[in-house]
């Protein structure tokens, strides 16, 4: 039977991987697909819930779904600590589907894919799929559309720039 402290670190820890996961824009669902279904949806609400304690192999995987480390996730004051954790740092990138990029309308999204393909192309990944460009990169774009970094990845997964294919995360 897990003590009370126990309890409440799983809550903590439970707290904080519903934050990434948001700061993400990902649903339970999209979690279980894009963990090739070895994560199920109803047990990652369940570690999120603080119900069950999470194994370290899982929560590795989490933490790489989201794009944040294992130190981020357990050294988070809060849940809104660790939704900038996903959005700042020059360590941090953005995973893009490139088609879908390429299909955006907005003038940021476009101003996004000219940059994506510039970097896919230097290095040397002209076909592939996915290309994740890091905050720095994001920043310039943001910056010269009078917006911060946050609100130009929200008017990108609005236009669908950030939607993922089967099996991978949006970032």
């Amino acid at each position: 039977m897990p003590t009370a402290r126990q309890l409440h670190d799983q809550s903590r820890l439970g707290a904080r991987l519903r934050a990434a996961r948001r700061a993400r824009g990902l649903s339970l669902k999209d979690v279980q697909v894009a963990a090739d279904g070895t994560i199920d949806s109803n047990m990652l609400g369940a570690y999120e819930r603080g119900d069950h304690a999470i194994t370290a192999v899982r929560l590795a995987r989490l933490a790489r779904l989201y794009g944040v480390s294992l130190e981020d996730l357990f050294s988070a004051d809060d849940e809104h600590d660790l939704a900038a954790v996903g959005r700042s740092g020059s360590e941090r990138a953005i995973r893009f589907d490139m088609s879908n990029l390429a299909n955006a309308r907005r003038r940021e999204a476009k101003a996004v894919a000219r940059l994506a393909e510039t970097i896919r192309e230097r290095r040397h990944r002209r076909n592939a799929a996915y290309i994740e460009l890091r905050h720095d990169d994001l920043l310039t774009i943001a910056s010269s559309f009078g917006l911060d970094v946050g609100s130009l990845v929200e008017v990108l997964q609005r236009t669908g720039a950030l939607r993922r294919g089967p099996g991978r995360p949006v970032a």
